[in-house]
């Protein structure tokens, strides 16, 4: 007797799934898409970090003294450093590290009489990209964020 009357209510109750389906699956695509971003971009955080230790070990070990004991930095010095943070080797052959990684983005110097500072600014873009439109509304939101490293240690 009451076998349509279950069979009714069951299907009102498919429809509302279905809504609120709909409903929760964009929010935790954001969720999710959001996750990897911040993943992404704590991965090239820690690589630029990386670099800029490799960079600066260099920089110390290969700084030389001079008559007063300060340190002193050549420019073949500077270079190494710049081809070790940007491309990974002394050489600075084969690709960047990071996407749109530039020698002007490393600065080499002494920073007290027997320190190296070596220090990076780099732009994270998400894959988005840089830009969030407004479409005519108001400006466009830059989606770009600035990681900076720097290390400074005693030279050797």
């Amino acid at each position: 007797m009451n076998t349509g009357l279950k069979i009714q209510r069951a299907a009102n109750g498919r429809g509302f799934i279905l809504i609120e389906f709909a409903i929760a699956v964009p929010i935790l695509l954001v969720m999710l898409l959001a996750t990897a971003e911040v993943g992404r971009c704590l991965y090239q955080y820690n690589t630029l970090t990386k670099q800029v230790l490799s960079g600066v070990r260099y920089a110390v070990a290969n700084a030389s003294r001079g008559s007063t004991g300060t340190v002193l930095l050549t420019d073949a010095v500077k270079a190494t450093v710049k081809n070790l943070v940007i491309y990974g080797n002394e050489v600075g052959t084969g690709n960047v590290i990071l996407p749109s990684f530039l020698p002007a983005n490393v600065q080499v110097d002494i920073a007290e009489p027997e320190y190296v500072r070596v220090a990076v600014e780099y732009s994270y873009v998400p894959i988005m990209g840089a830009t969030l439109p407004m479409f005519g509304i108001g400006n466009d939101i830059s989606l770009a964020i600035p990681l900076k490293s720097s290390l400074l240690m005693r030279a050797l």
